[in-house]
């Protein structure tokens, strides 16, 4: 059974090519049960599955103890699952619908392995209430097998660790931030026109764009405009906190759609105030558009109008990090898995 009101044992399976595997390490340091499962690339995963389905049943119930689980939640969809959840039976079997329709640009593999998770999962959450019935809709799920949790913020990005491409960097009196996974969908040609118009008025603001990706597409507009930063890597864990210590930043989500962002979490958490599209579940994610300045997807002159709010008013930026402080209080993990252990005890089981 599942009793919010005890200590739950967690166990956690998790990948061991997972890029942040030290954090993992010292969860398990910490009593956290961990099993790093060798799940393979592209292009060994048909070998991998084999090795796993010959070996990973006696695995997993060994690590289990053959406990009764209460709840198996699936963060990330993976095939593998759903035979764990074969051998493990948990009166729970959920997972996190992340994007309950696809992303501009997304790769269809990815879309189809998420999608046959979603719909086969018994019970799903999602982290954006205005995205309930789309899910209901899309995956024939019923309302009472779709649970609700807010992104919480994150915890761990307070060990600032310097980036080495930074002392080389150009900042001003005002720093656009973008960061994250570099795709088609986040924006980032509208953010360069929105930025290179700014720049025509002032020239004491920067913009940094941090992330992994293909960035080549952005090159030409890059280079024809002043003070652009570039870090074009995956952003260690330890990093993160330097992007979100810069100076008078301002984030910016130039997103084209959306469904949620970790951005923003980290943003609220770091007191930096945020420029949103108002798209997907992002208003909402801003304490339902009480903060952040939010502009229209896919247009640079809404865009260039919301950050100018911050740069020419700065009673407002300062009123927007009081709101952010004081936010931050009502988001915390712990109060939000208390919150969702405690419905999923007192709901019916699929």
């Amino acid at each position: 059974g599942f009793n919010s009101n005890k200590n739950n044992k967690v166990y956690c399976i998790v990948s061991s090519g997972i890029e942040n595997k030290q954090a993992w390490n010292e969860a398990s340091n910490r009593g956290i049960k961990v099993l790093f499962i060798e799940t393979g690339n592209t292009r060994t995963f048909f070998i991998s599955t084999i090795k796993f389905l010959a070996a990973g049943k006696k695995l997993v119930k060994e690590f289990t103890s053959g406990k009764c689980i209460g709840a198996s939640i699936q963060t990330l969809t993976h095939p593998w699952m759903y035979f764990i959840n074969k051998w493990v039976k948990p009166k729970h079997s959920m997972v996190v619908v992340h994007d309950p329709e696809p992303h501009s640009g997304e790769k269809r593999v990815n879309t189809l392995i998420s999608r046959f998770m979603y719909r086969y999962t018994p019970e799903v959450i999602v982290m954006t209430k205005k995205f309930v019935p789309v899910v209901a809709k899309i995956y024939k799920k019923k309302q009472k097998n779709i649970y609700y949790m807010y992104h919480g913020i994150y915890d761990s990005y307070h060990n600032i660790v310097s980036v080495p491409e930074m002392p080389g960097f150009k900042f001003g009196k005002y720093n656009l931030v973008f960061f994250g996974r570099i795709e088609e969908y986040k924006g980032i040609d509208v953010l360069i026109k929105a930025y290179g118009k700014i720049c025509q008025s002032y020239n004491d603001i920067t913009l940094t764009i941090a992330g992994n990706g293909n960035i080549r597409p952005y090159m030409n507009q890059i280079k024809a405009l002043p003070r652009i930063n570039i870090i074009n890597r995956y952003i260690k864990d330890e990093e993160i906190g330097t992007l979100f210590s810069i100076e008078n930043s301002i984030i910016v989500l130039p997103y084209k759609d959306a469904t949620q962002s970790g951005v923003i979490p980290v943003a609220i958490d770091f007191n930096v105030p945020v420029v949103a599209t108002n798209t997907g579940g992002l208003v909402e994610q801003l304490d339902n558009g009480n903060l952040g300045v939010f502009a229209n997807p896919d247009d640079e002159n809404s865009l260039v109008h919301a950050i100018l709010k911050y740069i020419r008013d700065e009673e407002f930026l300062k009123q927007q990090k009081i709101k952010m402080n004081e936010f931050k209080k009502e988001i915390q993990w712990s109060q939000i898995t208390e919150k969702l252990l405690s419905e999923i005890d007192n709901r019916e089981s699929y």
